[in-house]
């Protein structure tokens, strides 16, 4: 009788120590995939910054290509305006020293 009586505290021992061990085992895996969707919402944080920060540099590429592109065609402008100003001189000074 009295083995009877520990087999069943054996087997309720071993039951319990069964179920905290499973419960132990999923608190783990819910931990680990807690800490894969971390990961995995970091990496794709992580990717949305470097598209925005790859369009960014892209429309400052573009950006800078048009000022440049426009202070070029200001500076030709400006040259030409020197070129004719001094064609002009040089036209009144022909015309002054033949007249």
């Amino acid at each position: 009788m009295n083995m009877k009586k520990w087999d069943t505290y054996r087997d309720a021992v071993e039951r319990e120590l069964n179920t905290q061990a499973v419960v132990r085992d999923m608190k783990k895996k819910e931990e680990e995939e807690r800490r894969i969707a971390k990961i995995t919402a970091a990496k794709e944080d992580s990717r949305r910054r470097m598209a925005m920060i790859m369009e960014e540099a892209g429309v400052l590429r573009a950006t800078a290509y048009t000022n440049k592109k426009q202070e070029l065609q200001r500076l030709q402008e400006q040259m030409l305006e020197q070129a004719e100003q001094r064609a002009a001189m040089l036209e009144t000074e022909k015309r002054e020293d033949n007249g």
